[in-house]
């Protein structure tokens, strides 16, 4: 399975908890055992403390030094990592690494290096973006919020440090090895626990109606969710296949604002694609696209949101340019298209419009509604894809589809309109391409509004067919 942030972190706490609670349990069978475990025991001293050092960079650890208003939280974990440095020793790697992991902390401690890396894969050497989630640990509550989850996980290794020692004592090791190991660790302990209160005690600005409790949780959720950045496609089921494929089309999408490819043909796939998935999710959920005017109305934003797509989509394949498109994002698009008419067809209504009446696939339901979420940031950066594309403008559309009131007073076009030649696309089609997006920008079922509602005069009947249509035969 793929690793995330999050998981690596449960996967430690619950190594951390096994060994406490085998170290109590039992005594060593020889002095190279307790040796090792003392070993292992600095060995994830030392990873605890390194991963405060990922958490918060040395640019930012010097910042909150030199602040006259720091963090109260971030000062403390940095006085908690630098006394455990103080006993672990400045020597690395560390010697717990020299060896295959045989302890549960030895476990733990890969299981934290291997998140701290996991977050690294987000950044280039020079510490740049490299993914969309790059930025998660630039908020300070959030920042605040990892860092008090790694003082509760070294305060929780530090309560075994009495035992450990009887242990060792037990098999035979020379007291003074045994106080060399486990000096006394009560006043790291005492640090770790100052950590964890500030965690509550940290006074926050208000930000806005949700609170700032609501975004630091939403941050960490978003922390938690964190995975490599290039991870393999997973083919051995189809939802997790579906996961993985949104994931890479969210972050080629992303890419596209450093690196255009010159081509409407990804953001044409990538409206195909977000047609696709708001018409899919409504068919999941008992939407009938058949009588969209007999649907749930707690529904009809998800139908709405598909015609934007759909409309989205037509208006982009009258602009041409010079692009071949991403071969990725293709990739995906046939792929999740497959799926999607698998796992959730929108040929047959369950209930008549009325809602599902069959038990809802919720596996299932979690990863479209993460779709849902994915289409909204791509739409955003779509729109931003199509204003950074750099003069000359390599924008074009037939001059077939050029209006009279464009061609007025423009030789140009209107001898493109003439001939059926090429012509720069007029601004007019570029503001109306920006203003579908905005529609797009806002999760459908937000309580904000989007900026353009629909047309009233709209076909409804009519339009649901060419959705239907098109989520099932768009990557075609």
């Amino acid at each position: 399975m793929n690793a995330t942030y999050g998981g690596l972190l449960a996967a430690a706490a619950d190594a951390v908890a096994d060994a406490n609670l085998a170290v109590g349990r039992r005594r060593f069978d020889s002095q190279l055992d307790a040796a090792q475990a003392l070993v292992d025991y600095h060995g994830l001293l030392d990873a605890l403390a390194g991963h405060t050092w990922v958490l918060l960079t040395p640019e930012q650890a010097a910042g909150v030094r030199a602040s006259q208003g720091p963090h109260r939280v971030e000062v403390a974990a940095i006085a908690m990592a630098e006394t455990i440095g103080k006993v672990t020793g400045s020597g690395h790697p560390h010697p717990a690494l020299h060896t295959e992991p045989v302890t549960s902390w030895a476990r733990a401690a890969r299981c934290l290096r291997a998140a701290g890396d996991l977050l690294a894969t987000h950044h280039n050497p020079g510490h740049g973006p490299r993914s969309p989630d790059a930025d998660i640990l630039d908020d300070p509550d959030v920042r605040a919020g990892a860092l008090t989850r790694l003082a509760h996980l070294t305060v929780t290794l530090l309560d075994a440090e009495d035992t450990l020692a009887l242990r060792t004592l037990q098999t035979g090791l020379h007291p003074a090895t045994v106080r060399r190991a486990l000096p006394g660790l009560t006043h790291i302990a005492d640090l770790a626990c100052t950590t964890t209160s500030l965690d509550t005690a940290e006074p926050a600005a208000p930000r806005d109606a949700a609170g700032p409790a609501s975004d630091a949780a939403t941050g960490l959720a978003r922390l938690d969710n964190l995975g490599l950045v290039t991870p393999p496609i997973r083919t051995d089921h189809p939802i997790t296949e579906l996961t993985d494929r949104y994931t890479r089309v969210r972050l080629h999408a992303w890419q596209l604002l450093e690196n255009p490819d010159y081509s409407m043909t990804t953001l044409r796939d990538l409206a195909v694609l977000g047609v696709a998935t708001h018409a899919h999710t409504a068919a999941l959920h008992g939407a009938d696209l058949t009588h969209p005017d007999a649907t749930n109305r707690q529904l009809k934003p998800l139908l709405d949101r598909a015609r934007a797509w759909q409309e989205l989509h037509h208006t982009l394949t009258s602009l041409i340019t010079a692009g071949p498109g991403d071969v990725v994002v293709r990739e995906d698009l046939i792929a999740i298209t497959r799926i999607l008419q698998t796992l959730a067809p929108i040929t047959t209504a369950t209930t008549s419009g009325r809602g599902r009446t069959a038990p809802l696939d919720r596996p299932l339901a979690e990863a479209l509604n993460g779709a849902v979420a994915t289409m909204t940031d791509i739409a955003g950066w779509s729109s931003l894809t199509l204003d950074r594309l750099p003069p000359p403008p390599p924008v074009h559309v037939p001059g077939r589809v050029l209006t009279g009131e464009q061609v007025t007073d423009r030789p140009d076009l209107a001898t493109a309109r003439l001939t059926g030649h090429l012509a720069p696309a007029p601004d007019e089609n570029r503001r109306a391409v920006t203003a579908t997006y905005q529609t797009l920008r806002t999760h459908p079922f937000q309580p904000n509004s989007p900026a353009h509602a629909p047309d009233p005069g709209i076909d409804h009947a009519a339009d649901a067919r060419v959705i239907t249509r098109a989520a099932q035969s768009g990557a075609r």
